[in-house]
């Protein structure tokens, strides 16, 4: 592929684990994506006021049937003030029709949505690549500061020194969604 990488798909999680395993061994710089069959459903509650308990939220829904795993109420951007939405996470082989039925939680009555798909290009906080997470990334860590070689936390530059992008060079941290490498990034992403 582009820049020397290989891409390699595997059959089922049995070949996966055996080419981790070697990946690993090898200690070979690499990332995976989300097995999408294991992943798990999440979806928007609406209307339910932001004090409620969430261990109450997924105790009321496993007593009727869900396979529920978590709520967590949502929280306002820029504040942190928390909203009257929950994001509720269930199993992954849970009837996902059987979700979107749900028309009450703890006696309010409720709206589940799917979640809102992020316009952003994701980006690793480990090595600071776009287009893959940190919780699949096995390369080598960068900082978003200073584009050292190490994770962002153990940076020792001092908070007033000039900051410097793994991506362009500039001078501003990698994760700087006005870096021109995000811009062209964000340009070739196809239109859904």
């Amino acid at each position: 592929m582009k820049g020397g990488s290989i891409k390699i798909n595997v059959a089922d999680g049995k070949v996966y684990r055996m080419m981790t395993n070697i990946l690993l061994e090898g200690r070979y710089a690499w990332h995976s994506y989300e097995d999408k069959h294991t992943r798990l459903i999440r979806v928007m509650e609406r209307n339910l006021h932001h004090s409620c308990n969430p261990g109450r939220i997924v105790s009321d829904l496993q007593a009727r049937g869900f396979k529920v795993i978590d709520a967590a109420n949502e929280l306002k951007w820029g504040s942190k003030d928390p909203l009257d939405m929950f994001i509720l996470t269930f199993s992954a082989d849970e009837n996902t029709n059987k979700i979107y039925e749900i028309a009450n939680i703890l006696g309010s009555k409720v709206e589940i949505q799917p979640l809102r798909k992020s316009k952003l290009i994701p980006q690793c906080k480990q090595c600071q690549a776009y287009g893959q997470t940190q919780r699949y990334c096995n390369k080598d860590p960068r900082c978003y500061k200073c584009a050292g070689k190490h994770h962002t936390k153990e940076c020792k530059k001092p908070k007033e020194a000039q900051q410097k992008c793994v991506h362009c060079g500039e001078a501003h941290p990698a994760n700087y969604r006005g870096c021109s490498v995000a811009i062209e990034l964000k340009t070739l992403k196809p239109k859904t």
